[in-house]
């Protein structure tokens, strides 16, 4: 331990091995064990280090422009080790030092309330929560959109780290916003772009989890209003919380939710369910929809018919 701190010393200390690749390989490797050994004061020192050094070489989106796989580490373990995010992200059309979404990303925002389906226009919705839940859906539903395994980590990390931002405001344009349900499918949609990407690069399974309480939290206090009003997002929000708490405590109550929805919602078939979740936000990724499938035909065999 004594070893890896001085080597962040030793290495920020130097001009020149500052702006090594190896460098801040190295510094968020060690960030990423000491982080898994329980250590999180002295990973805490390594991410501050690690920042440093980045802030050193133009910001984060710089750092990308010379070294992808860097600047992706970098980003992705200082995000899942504090829990927080660690740099900030670039408005539409920025050129800021900021993390950069995809291309696709801003291809999808051509009309992108006009090919939404009208179950996501939700009345009083925080914009910003709206036009993130709105670009996944078009990104995700149309076939003009091709995303490699590289195109979903980097938009899984720019959309976590824009999420994670999100500052609310009760008004906007003289408007009241329903903060309470934004606050949820914020929360939601983070679950579900890390059940998508799944364990890569480095598992981001306790920052998964602290979001999924914080899911659970909100939606104890309005989760059958939003199954009246709001059916298919409604299906879709157990649906992410179901598979983002497997093998937790929180999973029970997940599942007791998902019981009444099928009730209230009277629906008849397993598939049915699929229909609902493709209406919200949905990646066609086998594994993820294995996932899914897997917990509503669990939820059918319980059923008393």
């Amino acid at each position: 331990m004594a070893d890896s701190v001085s080597l962040v010393r030793r290495k920020i200390a130097d001009p020149i091995e500052a702006m090594h690749d190896e460098t801040l390989d190295s510094i968020i490797t060690l960030a990423a064990i000491e982080y898994g050994k329980g250590n999180s004061n002295v990973s805490a020192l390594h991410i501050d280090g690690v920042k440093r050094l980045v802030q050193l070489r133009g910001g984060i989106n710089k750092v990308k422009s010379q070294s992808p796989l860097t600047a992706r580490m970098i980003a992705w373990v200082c995000m899942v080790v504090t829990q927080t995010p660690q740099f900030l992200t670039q408005a539409d059309h920025s050129s800021d030092d900021g993390i950069a979404p995809i291309s696709q990303w801003h291809e999808a925002t051509h009309n992108v309330h006009d090919q939404t389906p009208t179950i996501l226009h939700i009345p009083f919705l925080d914009p910003d929560i709206s036009d993130i839940l709105c670009r996944l859906h078009n990104l995700f539903d149309s076939t003009q959109y091709t995303l490699s395994s590289t195109d979903l980590h980097d938009l899984t990390c720019y959309v976590v780290h824009r999420l994670l931002q999100w500052s609310p405001e009760t008004q906007v344009d003289g408007l009241q916003r329903n903060l309470p349900l934004s606050g949820i499918i914020r929360h939601a949609l983070i679950l579900y772009m890390l059940i998508v990407h799944g364990p890569t690069y480095f598992s981001h399974a306790r920052l998964q989890y602290a979001i999924t309480l914080k899911l659970q939290a909100q939606m104890e206090h309005t989760w059958r209003n939003i199954l009246v009003d709001h059916g298919s997002l409604a299906l879709w929000l157990v649906s992410v919380g179901m598979v983002a708490s497997e093998g937790t405590p929180e999973e029970q109550w997940f599942i007791e939710q998902a019981r009444l929805a099928t009730v209230t919602l009277n629906l008849d078939l397993p598939d049915e369910v699929m229909c609902h979740l493709q209406h919200v936000v949905w990646l066609n990724s086998p594994i993820a929809t294995s996932m899914f499938k897997r917990k509503w035909l669990n939820i059918w065999t319980e059923i008393p018919t």
